[in-house]
């Protein structure tokens, strides 16, 4: 299959303008203060299954969940408090995906789903580029 040159090099433009969007910042007292504060992990516990229960398809089938220990990311210019978290879940077509990597923002305790859609949106992007 042939690949067109502008589109790789827009891709490849792309990828390198949003690896600028989404990123780790060191987690210095300003950092975590401007993220609005750091979280338990009884927090980022609740916030990781209150993001499968709204977004997954079938949230009753996520096996081999791994929440990591929430970090103080970057989107855009706003410092914001990140879980990542691993896991693997039924789709639509009732057939396991495997496991895949999430991030969900947290503010002040819960869910920043505002942020949250701008995460979803790099990260699908992201995954979209290499499929051209």
């Amino acid at each position: 299959m042939k690949t067109n040159p502008l589109i790789a090099v827009t891709g490849l433009t792309l990828s390198l303008l949003l690896a600028g969007c989404l990123g780790n910042l060191p987690a210095t007292p300003q950092n975590v203060a401007a993220a609005g504060g750091a979280i338990s992990t009884a927090d980022a516990d609740r916030c990781v299954h209150e993001y499968i229960q709204r977004h997954f398809k079938d949230p009753y089938s996520v096996q081999d969940l791994v929440i990591g220990q929430p970090i103080v990311g970057r989107i855009g210019a706003q410092p914001e408090m990140v879980v990542p978290f691993i896991c693997n879940a039924r789709n639509s077509f009732g057939a396991y995906i495997g496991a895949r990597r999430y991030n969900v923002c947290v503010r002040n305790g819960s869910v920043d789903w505002q942020r949250q859609e701008t995460v979803e949106t790099i990260e699908q992007i992201r995954d979209n580029i290499g499929n051209y």
